[in-house]
């Protein structure tokens, strides 16, 4: 007799389908984790410009509000050698929003993430200012692992007067 039995078959089909099983969860496994490390490296690249873009505000820059010792949910600065002042970051809506002159606001945060808060807080010393900013970023999709990923920027300026 020549050819396969049925139980040789079946056996075979089995042991196929196991390995087809096996390659498409390493493969669902492969791709989720790379997507949570493009959130996570997202989320720090997001962290690096907000603080890079609000030190730039800050630098050489007057203080307009929040007075000393309160805390807001926005800042504005005069920025020395900077034509278009007052500069205004806010929080509002999950966002963090920058304006000049008083004019257009334009979203600082990207899409991919929402501002759950936004504080400026401010003191006052003889010898200058102090600002103190804490923003706490999440981001917007959802993955199991990153469900309650949660980031602090935390920035304290001293700006002499």
């Amino acid at each position: 007799m020549k050819g396969f039995t049925i139980l040789e078959v079946l056996l075979s089909l089995i042991i196929l389908s196991f390995f087809i099983t096996m390659i498409f969860f390493s493969i669902f496994w492969i791709k989720e984790k790379s997507d949570v490390y493009k959130v996570r490296s997202d989320l720090l690249e997001e962290m690096i410009f907000l603080r890079q873009k609000i030190s730039w505000v800050l630098e050489n820059s007057e203080i307009i509000e929040p007075l000393g010792g309160a805390t807001s949910s926005f800042i504005k600065v005069n920025k020395r050698n900077f034509n278009l002042n007052p500069i205004l970051i806010e929080f509002f809506d999950q966002n963090l929003f920058i304006s000049y002159a008083g004019g257009e606001k334009f979203k600082l945060n990207s899409s991919l993430f929402k501002i759950l808060n936004a504080a400026f807080h401010r003191d006052s010393f003889p010898q200058g200012d102090a600002i103190y900013i804490i923003i706490n970023l999440k981001p917007n999709v959802y993955f199991k692992e990153i469900q309650n990923l949660e980031t602090k920027i935390e920035l304290k300026k001293f700006l002499p007067k």
